[in-house]
């Protein structure tokens, strides 16, 4: 059997697995990454907000008490928190040698408070220059119909901020109906 390298770790509930099936199977992920901390590389955590999921501490406390700094750490986040609970992520990514965040951002302003209800659009820039200088930071921005006409204020506003190269896009085809 070949060493796992990669592990991603999509941290959703979902409303069609019962709880109890969902923490059973973040215990077989937890147990592939201790049967593979050794050779792992990297780990990238995505799906629901991770930074607000208690598993995803509970890897990257893992990962810290094997001292695995040199695993390569990266994110699927909307940027909303940086601290949850008794965590402050930023703690956690000084520790590590390299992570990198990729955040969800479709708009800027007061209307992407509308399309991501819930999260702040002045917490998320604030929380980016609270990490800056900590991690490497890039934008990707998902091309729908709420803001099919705001994508180059947006695209506008941060290649001022941080590196073009670190804005894409994506286009939503899906649902079709």
């Amino acid at each position: 059997m070949f060493p796992c390298r990669e592990v991603l770790l999509r941290l959703v509930r979902s409303t069609c697995i019962p709880i109890a099936s969902v923490d059973l199977l973040e215990d077989q992920i937890f147990q592939i990454v201790i049967d593979n901390v050794d050779t792992l590389e990297q780990v990238y955590f995505a799906g629901g907000e991770p930074l607000i999921n208690d598993f995803h501490y509970r890897v990257l406390d893992f990962l810290r008490e094997n001292n695995r700094r040199d695993i390569h750490i990266g994110y699927n986040t909307n940027l909303s928190i940086l601290k949850y609970k008794n965590y402050d992520v930023l703690d956690y990514w000084r520790w590590f040698k390299k992570v990198r965040v990729g955040a969800s951002l479709d708009l800027i302003g007061d209307p992407a408070n509308y399309v991501r209800y819930g999260a702040e659009y002045c917490d998320l820039e604030q929380n980016y220059y609270k990490i800056k200088d900590t991690v490497d930071f890039h934008i990707t921005s998902t091309l729908h119909l709420m803001n099919a006409y705001n994508l180059p204020k947006l695209h506008k506003h941060w290649s001022n901020i941080i590196p073009e190269s670190n804005i894409s896009f994506n286009v939503l085809v899906s649902p079709v109906e």
